[in-house]
């Protein structure tokens, strides 16, 4: 976890000045990840101050210009991170990035969703970067962020599941600007209750607390994913992934996860995690 409240930053200027100094050879993933993490340090950091117009000098001039809601959405989202925040998947980023070179004239961005804590509240923020734009410097700078609250998380992924917009309106992830998303501006409520798990925000189904041991030992007699839910029931699924409640420790919830094939009906893989990670891996199918 990285505290993000930098009252000595500099200023996003000077962090685009400094990509300058880069320009002259191809950035690495290690510059990129470098650039776009101090960027988002700013932007937060600035929330976190309340500082409106820091927040507003942390986007492309662009992008300013193209969000007439930008004042109230910043307004919006001061107010919903009233606290020290905390980015809770900083180190380790894997960035989707945009690149073209047009007769030496280069445009390069990346984008990623940044997952921050709040107090006890969790927040997933879509992120887009701009940070070098030889056909307009105005370009350079962030491009949109998109604030979601753990229920309109739970309720987007549900939708892109089941591939319908059962809750959430439709809207243009990478559109200029700022945009602060929460349940009130969901179609429907989600039903259930919401607990993040490995890192996703699902709607936990309740079920039976599974004993490891058992779990393994059922598995090295046979991985039918059919075989199992009728031993154990099932679970809270995502993706071709089922989650159970095992045993707390220490008070924290713990949970197994199962990783399987739909067409091939099997179990390939069981491991245990928390919250936010997988914490190790307890049985995998040996290949053949």
């Amino acid at each position: 976890m990285i505290a993000l409240f930098c009252s000595g930053c500099a200023s996003i200027q000077d962090l685009w000045n400094g990509v300058k100094n880069h320009w002259s050879s191809t950035l690495s993933a290690s510059d990129e990840e470098t650039i776009y993490l101090e960027a988002a340090q700013q932007f937060f950091a600035a929330v976190e101050a309340g500082d409106s117009g820091a927040v507003r000098d942390c986007f492309s001039i662009n992008a300013q210009r193209a969000d007439p809601e930008m004042e109230k959405q910043i307004e919006r989202l001061t107010v919903l991170l009233s606290g020290p925040i905390t980015l809770k998947n900083g180190e380790h980023l894997l960035l989707h990035g945009s690149y073209s070179n047009d007769h030496g004239k280069k445009i390069s961005s990346v984008e990623h969703t940044l997952i921050i804590t709040c107090g006890e509240n969790s927040f997933w923020c879509d992120m887009g970067l701009n940070y070098r734009d030889d056909t307009d410097r105005d370009n350079v700078g962030i491009t949109y962020i998109n604030v979601k609250t753990t229920a309109f998380e739970c309720a987007s992924r549900s939708d892109t599941w089941h591939s319908q917009n059962e809750y959430v309106e439709m809207y243009d992830v990478q559109s200029p600007g700022l945009r602060v998303l929460t349940e009130e501006q969901l179609k429907r409520p989600i039903e259930g209750e919401i607990r993040i798990i490995n890192g996703a925000p699902r709607v936990y189904t309740p079920a039976v607390v599974l004993n490891e041991s058992e779990v393994v030992d059922f598995l090295q007699h046979g991985a039918s994913y059919t075989d199992f839910t009728k031993q154990f029931g099932s679970g809270c699924s995502g993706w071709n992934h089922e989650y159970y409640e095992l045993p707390p420790i220490d008070g924290a919830p713990r949970y197994l996860c199962l990783t399987w094939d739909e067409e091939q009906n099997e179990i390939y893989a069981a491991s245990v995690c928390d919250e936010w990670d997988t914490l190790r891996v307890v049985w995998k199918q040996e290949k053949e």
